[in-house]
């Protein structure tokens, strides 16, 4: 009977440390989540401050571009009418 109680407790001994480390990687994962999510944050960041200066760039080619199409559209046209157009 005792052989039995024995069994018992290293049996439950066994759960209670496997509990343990399972316990530990659960931590572990989180703090490893948690390192991940602030590098992807910063990552995040960088992109949308990189993100808001092409916008802000492409907004001044677009006015550009309008100013040279402005520009092309007020010189008189070179090429020779005929009757042919």
């Amino acid at each position: 009977m005792e052989t039995k109680g024995i069994a018992e407790l290293l049996i439950q001994g066994g759960f209670a440390g496997m509990c343990a480390v399972l316990l530990g990687l659960l931590f572990w994962m989180i703090k490893t989540l948690i390192a991940l999510i602030r590098e992807h944050n910063t990552v995040l960041q960088a992109h949308t401050i990189v993100m808001s200066e092409i916008d802000k760039r492409s907004g001044e080619l677009l006015q550009l571009n309008r100013q040279v199409h402005d520009r092309l559209l007020a010189r008189p046209c070179l090429m020779k009418k005929t009757d042919d157009v």
